[in-house]
């Protein structure tokens, strides 16, 4: 889940809170001539429709986060007005919004990464989609200290409310700040990170399912368990399916969650193998 970063991170206390309705603005007072233009978005609710004015169109209201504003409605009096239109809509599950205030910036669009370049010498995160539930719960409430290797943050640990899981993040930032994730609104992140559809490449399915521990060139990444000698091929298989010291979540450099047929298919593991060692085998 999201590092920290600020000033952005300020936003973080709203993780929750945002995912309710905030009440929408109405529209601005009618001018006869222009028509009026039409309400502000809520956080939920887009805003209302302006009204027309005598010879012109109608403002749509503006969009929330998700659903849009009401269409305006065209003048009855007036020979030129017209209907405005509605207003656009925001996000369209509360996963996504969910995930929008916790985990955006440093995972970027669908979890997909934010890589370096620019003022980031150093990726900010790595590619989180298709979670493997229980192993990713278990980061997001204790943290992956670990990655303050090879990223630009560290990942902090998330609390259960706005009043927990904050020392780690106030002793890393003088700002302070507050860092929380209910377990139902972690539920709606990883749906919504289940959705983009299952990679149908090796090289896709090893970037979704092994780069984030094992690195995306296979060097090890942030375990050290490193994919470049035909010994950890041969047991690519067989450690995938079985998974090593199960439920000692803590020995990062050691534990790897098990696989099944649920999760990768024998075929779509052979292609990770394949991947493997046409790509990093030496």
């Amino acid at each position: 889940m999201r590092s920290i970063l600020l000033p952005a991170a300020i936003c973080l206390a709203t993780v929750c809170s945002a995912c309710s309705e905030a009440p929408q603005s109405t529209a601005p007072p009618l001018d006869t001539a222009r028509g009026g233009s039409g309400g502000g978005g809520g956080q939920t609710t887009g805003g209302t429709a302006g009204q027309s004015g005598s010879t012109s169109v109608a403002g749509g209201g503006s969009g929330g986060l998700t659903s849009g504003g009401s269409t305006g409605t065209g003048s009855s009096a007036g020979t030129g007005g017209s209907a405005g239109t509605g207003g656009s809509g925001g996000a369209t599950s509360p996963g996504e919004m969910a995930y929008s205030f916790t985990c955006f910036t440093c995972h970027g669009v669908l979890g997909a990464g934010v890589p370096a370049g620019g003022a980031n010498p150093m990726p900010l995160g790595p590619e989180i989609q298709h979670p493997l539930r229980e192993y990713s719960e278990w980061v997001v409430r204790n943290g992956r200290e670990d990655t303050s290797v090879g990223f630009t943050h560290p990942m902090l640990s998330f609390g259960l409310a706005d009043d927990a899981g904050t020392a780690d993040c106030d002793a890393t930032y003088p700002e302070g700040c507050d860092i929380w994730v209910s377990d139902a609104d972690l539920q709606l992140i990883f749906d919504y990170l289940d959705t983009p559809p299952q990679p149908t490449t090796g090289e896709g399915l090893y970037l979704d399912y092994c780069g984030n521990c094992h690195g995306a060139d296979g060097l090890g990444g942030t375990t050290t368990r490193f994919l470049t000698e035909q010994a950890a091929l041969d047991e690519l298989v067989a450690t995938t399916r079985a998974g090593t010291h199960p439920g000692e979540e803590e020995l990062r450099n050691e534990h790897m969650p098990p696989m099944d047929q649920t999760i990768l298919t024998d075929a779509e593991l052979q292609l990770i193998s394949d991947y493997v060692d046409q790509t990093f085998v030496q």
